[in-house]
């Protein structure tokens, strides 16, 4: 019997954060590519960026249910390596190297998709930075004996 792959992009590991009451930046249908058993198809799903995730749903009524139980997958974007986009094609890799591939319906609307996806990927890569300079100061600060009191 043929069983189907994992997704790499999928909901085990999320954290509590994908779920909290982030302001949404972002919502609308896309067609997500998918791989199953029978070959690679464009499914519609629609589409919600808020916080530093884009998740999706089946439909907008799924996104609209409680707790977002009815959440297909999520991707956090501040562990993109690059968004990309080409006329209507957008692609996400993510840091282990996935690539996933949606659709817009028209060039337009795939450029403000990876205009507000690559706006927050670089926001939290700076802010990572920015924490790792500051621990990193605060850490010299602490372990140099210049900082030590003198005897």
């Amino acid at each position: 019997m043929l069983q189907r792959k994992g997704s790499k992009f999928g909901k085990k590991n999320l954290r509590g954060s994908v779920f909290g009451n982030e302001v949404v930046l972002k919502r609308g249908d896309l067609r997500k590519q998918s791989s199953g058993m029978f070959g690679s198809k464009l499914l519609r799903r629609h589409f919600v960026v808020s916080g530093h995730y884009r998740k999706y749903y089946d439909d907008v009524e799924a996104s609209n249910a409680e707790g977002d139980s009815k959440v297909k997958g999520t991707i956090d974007l501040s562990a993109c390596k690059g968004v990309e986009n080409n006329g209507a094609e957008i692609r996400l890799t993510t840091a282990d190297g996935a690539v996933q591939v949606l659709k817009a319906a028209s060039d337009t609307d795939a450029r403000d998709w990876a205009d507000v996806m690559r706006k927050i990927s670089a926001e939290q890569v700076s802010q990572r930075k920015s924490s790792t300079l500051h621990a990193m100061e605060h850490y010299k600060k602490q372990g140099s004996p210049s900082a030590a009191p003198a005897p």
